[in-house]
């Protein structure tokens, strides 16, 4: 709370509600710069999140494709570059987009989540 609005952990919390209800359930954990997933009592990065001015950074645990890029755009997501080195794909929401996520988004989620446990 001491480096981010109430607002932006309250769309965290908003989003990862969401989340649950497509993957199952998860805790979070708050760190420092971002908050991570955990489930079963171990720390679980198919995503993370990372409030920020201006809307909601979600790093993605693994390569995004192009179809999935143009998919993600054509819906007004926002989609940074895969950086290779902490290995993720950062897309980022706006506020309304966290309330009402696209289903575009809710499906590489789901990818994510799938890749991450397989």
């Amino acid at each position: 709370e001491q480096k981010v609005s109430i607002d932006a952990l309250l769309q965290v919390d908003t989003i990862a509600a969401a989340i649950r209800h497509l993957v199952g359930p998860f805790d979070l954990k708050y760190n420092k710069y971002h908050i991570s997933c955990v489930v079963n009592n171990r720390v679980a990065n198919f995503i993370t999140f990372k409030p920020q001015k201006g809307g909601l950074r979600i790093d993605l645990g693994f390569q995004l494709n192009e179809e999935e890029i143009k998919s993600l755009e054509a819906c007004e997501v926002e989609v940074g570059d895969y950086t290779h080195h902490w290995s993720v794909h950062p897309v980022r929401l706006n506020t309304e987009q966290v309330k009402n996520p696209p289903e575009q988004f809710m499906a590489v989620i789901t990818k994510a989540y799938s890749e991450y446990f397989d």
